[in-house]
């Protein structure tokens, strides 16, 4: 048989076989976990979903509460180990939120999972998380340890009522120095500076704040105590507030004066479960769009994992108030007003 009889065979072959494809499998219940504890919070939630296969327009389905809710076939615990012990369980109820912002999925309204755990989440317990449905007997698991507490050790505190902080008009580094959390990876910090305004109009006083974020740092360990630094120059403080301060010129026109009122240091951080869940779902910049998949829930998908948010207030010095009022932004000083 001749090369071309060959390909002809194939080819006629091919067009005989039947082209029907099925695209939608047989059902597979998926349980969809997200939740992150923090001991500062005075309720832990979470959002717990069924994944959703079906005819038809998955955007359209999304919307649906049916399509990915359990309604109140779950039971939801979460038990707190500590030395290998069983010390305290916690139960999580429904609640339905009614503020979910617009998007993929239904809203306003959203059913998550809730449990009051003010001042009753221990640092030194590792948490686990135990969801049956009770229908199918099915037990989805996570665990996690809390990020705990830690030291800022710059800028100094020196006044233990009212600290105070200077930026000289200069672009030496200002430190900000702190010591690494335990099971604490990812840390992301923000500066913010607190001010009020006076108007022409109105003898009202608005507060406002306007602020930067720094760089993410990330710890080599999870042991704690590690030291963690960001630099930035004193006049950075300067330039941000020239940048974010002033309104457009007809607004700027309606401001008698501005108050310097103090600088906050704000502290997001991750535990590592929650890192790697971020750095693996950050958009790609590669060409290939493929990326694993990352999990820490047993017998389902998703993230369970700790954070902690830690902030530090710092009143404006003298200093630096007398080097805002020169700054053509209306700040003054509010000694003797």
């Amino acid at each position: 048989m001749n090369k071309l009889a060959i390909i002809l065979f194939v080819v006629l072959s091919l067009a005989s076989c039947s082209t029907d494809v099925d695209l939608i499998g047989e059902y597979e219940d998926i349980t969809v976990v997200y939740g992150l504890l923090n001991q500062t919070d005075s309720i832990s939630y979470l959002k717990i979903n069924k994944a959703f296969l079906g005819e038809g327009n998955a955007l359209i389905m999304a919307q649906e509460p049916d399509s990915s809710s359990y309604k109140n076939n779950l039971s939801v615990v979460m038990e707190a180990w500590k030395e290998g012990s069983l010390v305290k369980t916690f139960t999580f109820d429904t609640t339905t939120i009614y503020n979910k912002e617009e998007g993929t999925f239904y809203y306003p309204k959203q059913v998550v999972y809730r449990c009051v755990t003010y001042q009753q989440l221990d640092d030194e317990s590792l948490y686990r998380l135990v969801i049956t449905n009770n229908l199918t007997g099915k037990i989805i698991s996570a665990s996690t340890p809390l990020v705990t507490d830690f030291p800022i050790l710059k800028p100094i505190v020196n006044n233990p009522v009212k600290p105070t902080i200077h930026f000289p008009d200069n672009d030496f580094p200002k430190d900000l120095e702190w010591l690494s959390a335990k099971y604490g990876k990812l840390y992301n910090v923000i500066m913010r500076f607190h001010y009020k305004e006076k108007f022409n109009s109105t003898t009202d006083t608005l507060y406002k704040y306007v602020e930067t974020s720094y760089p993410p740092r990330k710890s080599e360990n999870l042991g704690g105590g590690e030291e963690m630094l960001i630099q930035f120059a004193n006049n950075s403080f300067y330039k941000l507030l020239e940048q974010t301060v002033p309104y457009e010129p007809v607004k700027e026109e309606t401001v008698s004066a501005r108050y310097a009122l103090s600088v906050e240091y704000i502290f997001s951080v991750a535990g590592d479960d929650f890192n790697t869940f971020m750095e693996v779902n950050d958009p790609s910049s590669s060409i290939v769009q493929e990326r694993p998949e990352y999990t820490n829930v047993e017998n389902g998908i998703g993230i369970f994992s700790s954070r902690y948010k830690k902030s530090r207030l710092y009143y404006i010095s003298s200093l630096t108030e007398e080097i805002l009022i020169t700054k053509g932004l209306k700040f003054e000083s509010e000694i003797g007003k």
